[in-house]
C-alpha cells in the first residue's frame, strides 16, 4: 500500500517541479525575447511583491504571527541604498547588502520589542513602526531629503537592456528566499515555528525558545525584503517617504500571503503573480485607483531615467559635431 502511494506521489513531485522549472526558465528568459518595458516592469514588481510575502510568510505563515509592517523594510532597505549612492558614491548593488543588513538589525530589535505581544496586539505595533519610521524620514530631511524626496543617480547603461539589472537580481533573490523558505519548513526551526502557531504556551512548556524562534523569522523576511528595497530604490531612482514606508504595500503583501496559502511554501509566490498583474490591470486599463504607491515610483523613476539617459545622447550628439567642424 505504501509502494503505491509513494509511487503515485512521485509522478505528482515530478510534474511540480518540471512546471517550476519550466516557469523559471521562461522568466530568465523573457527578457532576451521580449524588449516591452511595461512587461519587464510589472515583473519586477512582481518579483518585489513575491519576495515580500514569502518573507513574510516564514513569520506569518509558519509562526502565525501576522504582521502589517513589513513595507517598513522596503523603505529602510530603499533609503539606506539611496543615502550611500546619492551621498558616499557607493553602488545601489552594494548599498542594497547594507540596507539588508540594517533591515536585519531592525527585525531583530522589533523582535525583541514585541515578544510578549500576540494577536491583535503584534499587528497594532508593527502598524505603529511603520508610521513611525516614516514620521522620522520625513523629520529627518538633512539625511533623507524628507517630503522632497531623495533622487539616486542615474544608471548609465544603454537603455536597450535599462531593466536586466534590476530583473535578473530580484528573480534571483526570489530563488534565494524560495529556497530558504523551503529550508525552514523542513528543519527543526521550521517545527518549531509550526509548533508557536498551533500552541505557543505548550510549546515554551516543552522546553522551545519561542523568542529566539520567531527572532529568526522575523528577520529572515526583514532581510530578503530590506535587499529587494534596495535593488528597487535603484530601479526607481527616487524615493519618496509616503510611497516607501506606505501601508498599502503592507497589505499588498499580506494579501499575496492569503491569496496563494498562508503557511504554505510556493503560496506567496503565486498570490504575488496574481495580485501584481491584477493591480497593473485595474490601474492602466479599467482606470482604477493605483493598487499601490510603488506603482507611482516605479513610474516617476522611468521618466527620470529615460529624460536623463536622452539629455546624455544629445549631449553625445553635440560633442560629435563640434569635432566633425573642427
Amino acid at each position: 500500500m505504501s509502494k503505491r502511494m509513494a509511487s503515485a506521489k512521485n509522478p505528482a513531485a515530478l510534474i511540480r517541479a518540471a512546471l517550476i522549472a519550466l516557469a523559471l526558465a521562461a522568466l530568465a528568459v523573457f527578457p532576451l525575447v521580449s524588449n516591452d518595458l511595461y512587461y519587464q516592469a510589472m515583473l519586477i514588481l512582481t518579483f518585489l511583491l513575491a519576495i515580500g510575502a514569502t518573507g513574510w510568510n516564514i513569520m506569518g505563515g509558519y509562526a502565525g504571527y501576522i504582521s502589517l509592517g513589513n513595507s517598513a523594510f522596503v523603505g529602510l532597505g530603499a533609503y539606506t541604498t539611496g543615502i550611500l549612492a546619492a551621498r558616499d558614491n557607493v553602488s545601489p548593488f552594494l548599498g542594497c547588502l547594507a540596507g539588508g543588513l540594517l533591515c536585519a538589525v531592525a527585525a531583530a530589535v522589533l523582535s525583541l520589542v514585541t515578544r510578549r505581544t500576540r494577536g491583535m496586539y503584534f499587528i497594532i505595533v508593527t502598524f505603529a513602526t511603520l508610521q513611525l519610521l516614516g514620521i522620522v524620514a520625513t523629520i529627518w530631511s538633512g539625511l533623507t531629503g524628507g517630503s522632497q524626496g531623495l533622487a539616486l543617480p542615474i544608471p548609465t547603461w544603454p537603455l536597450a537592456y535599462q531593466n536586466w539589472p534590476f530583473y535578473y537580481p530580484l528573480l534571483a533573490l526570489l530563488v534565494l528566499a524560495v529556497a530558504v523558505s523551503a529550508w525552514v519548513r523542513r528543519s527543526k526551526l521550521g517545527l518549531g515555528l509550526f509548533a508557536i502557531a498551533g500552541d505557543e504556551d505548550k510549546a515554551a512548556g516543552l522546553g522551545l525558545a519561542t523568542n529566539a524562534y520567531k527572532l529568526i523569522a522575523f528577520v529572515l523576511g526583514g532581510t530578503f525584503l530590506g535587499v529587494a528595497g534596495g535593488i528597487y530604490a535603484y530601479y526607481v531612482t527616487f524615493l519618496n517617504v509616503s510611497a516607501v514606508f506606505d501601508i498599502v504595500t503592507s497589505m499588498l503583501i499580506v494579501l499575496a500571503a492569503l491569496l496563494g496559502g498562508r503557511g504554505t511554501l510556493w503560496g506567496p509566490v503565486l498570490g504575488a503573480f496574481i495580485i501584481e498583474p491584477l493591480a497593473n490591470l485595474t490601474s492602466t486599463s479599467l482606470g482604477g485607483a493605483n493598487a499601490g504607491a510603488i506603482q507611482r515610483l516605479e513610474c516617476a523613476g522611468q521618466a527620470i531615467r529615460r529624460k536623463q539617459q536622452a539629455g546624455r545622447d544629445d549631449r553625445g550628439e553635440v560633442r560629435q559635431a563640434k569635432r566633425a567642424q573642427e
